[in-house]
């Protein structure tokens, strides 16, 4: 198979020269080779960017089995498990979907808008008006603690107050570039295990109809067949929804922050839009 056309350069080379600008290297790319190219780091496989709309929109939309991702993702293994859906593909990876989309439903996705906002304020309450930190630690913070909220519901137990703990030392120590955070990998993954397999045995033992957290409805959701999920399962989907919505949402709430700063339009048509809200907006 023939890849598009991209940038020719000794891929070592290559890595060095666009090292900490990769922003500046994709609109580079964009500009001279256009919505689709492939570009390549020294000791991986060639990367294929694509960006137009329309063909972004095929590549979700493809039929079933048109792509392998599954196989493409098993660097996180390790982490996520056999059962995750980020390393499925086909009807394994469908069966998966169709257990995780009770959750997303559009009005349970609002029923969380206020737990978000609650604790987003008491988060803030930690800063010091007028003196200057860095953002990224206490948004970081304040993503986990959301995501961990809406995954486990109430975290007044102390197995959940350990889980928060041992969630925040596992990522530290598979994304660290330190080799000996690296090492502490597969002690961290047993701590949570354990903590999550037992929150899991507990919850089926007292299941209430009334909880809308994502390890509830995934202990009661059944698919076409009348079955449910495994232990081993959801221990897979709440490690993949965790590790799925923490960078991602870290990076999105980031670069929103940025903007806002750096440019003066975007920060009064988000101000005009708040004071539209009036004095007590609804988060939904």
């Amino acid at each position: 198979m023939k890849l598009p056309g991209g940038p020719k350069v000794i891929p070592y080379l290559h890595s060095l020269k666009w090292r900490g600008r990769f922003l500046e290297f994709l609109d580079y790319c964009t500009q001279t080779y256009g919505d689709t190219f492939t570009f390549q780091i020294v000791g991986s496989r060639p990367f294929v960017v694509v960006s137009h709309p329309q063909a972004i929109k095929e590549i979700f939309t493809a039929p079933l089995g048109y792509f392998a991702s599954g196989q493409n993702n098993q660097a996180f293994q390790p982490l996520l498990g056999n059962n995750s859906l980020l390393l499925l593909d086909g009807a394994s990876h469908q069966r998966q979907r169709r257990f995780l989309m009770p959750p997303f439903h559009g009005e349970r996705l609002q029923s969380y808008s206020q737990l978000i906002c609650d604790i987003t304020r008491t988060e803030i309450k930690h800063l010091v008006v007028n003196t200057p930190f860095s953002v990224r630690s206490p948004i970081q913070l304040l993503t986990l603690r959301i995501i961990l909220e809406v995954v486990f519901g109430s975290g007044q137990g102390q197995r959940l107050q350990e889980i928060d703990r041992c969630l925040t030392s596992l990522i530290d120590s598979f994304i660290s570039p330190l080799p000996w955070k690296r090492l502490t990998f597969p002690h961290r993954k047993q701590q949570i295990d354990k903590l999550i397999y037992a929150e899991i045995y507990q919850r089926k033992l007292q299941i209430e109809s009334s909880r809308t957290d994502i390890l509830s409805l995934l202990l009661t959701t059944e698919d076409e067949l009348g079955q449910k999920m495994t232990d081993e399962e959801v221990r897979d989907e709440l490690i993949t929804l965790i590790m799925a919505g923490y960078d991602t949402t870290t990076t999105a709430v980031l670069w929103a922050l940025y903007w806002v700063a750096k440019l003066p339009e975007v920060q009064e048509k988000l101000q005009r839009e708040l004071d539209s809200l009036g004095s007590s907006p609804s988060p939904n």
